[in-house]
């Protein structure tokens, strides 16, 4: 998304002499992620490739393996939610109902939505392993 640096010196002039410069006017590029988040994933999705263009795979092959690969990643999607969803609801228990069995039910989610987020993450890596083990395999009895 593009958008316009508005000039700043019709409403804030510099006075004669300042050392002080006005950068000129240009289009920046806004992004909601940080640049180092972006190459992060960048070089995630090329590392990742499940598609190897030098192997022989038909149509059929590379389009059954790209939907194995976004299932896992739906997946791992689905276990973020529901723990950020466990981690949000015991967090709202302990701050908004002051009665110790609400603030003791919100202090077990917390733990729990984080166990979930870090047992989906070990479960898509070990399934992405399985995933590439599984197509070489393939492909070394074609």
């Amino acid at each position: 998304m593009h958008l316009p640096v508005r000039n700043s010196a019709a409403r804030h002039p510099v006075p004669q002499g300042s050392s002080r410069s006005l950068p000129p006017t240009a289009k920046l590029t806004l992004s909601p992620l940080p640049s180092f988040v972006l190459s992060k994933l960048q070089r995630m999705a090329k590392s990742d490739e499940p598609s190897y263009p030098h192997l022989a795979l038909s149509l059929s092959d590379r389009l059954a393996l790209e939907r194995t690969r976004l299932a896992n990643e739906r997946t791992l999607l689905a276990y973020f939610r529901t723990g950020m969803a466990l981690i949000i609801g015991g967090l709202s228990l302990m701050n908004f109902f002051r009665d110790y069995i609400y603030v003791w039910i919100g202090a077990g989610f917390v733990p729990l939505g984080v166990a979930v987020v870090v047992g989906g993450w070990s479960r898509y890596r070990f399934k992405r392993q399985r995933i590439h083990a599984n197509m070489l395999t393939a492909l070394a009895r074609t």
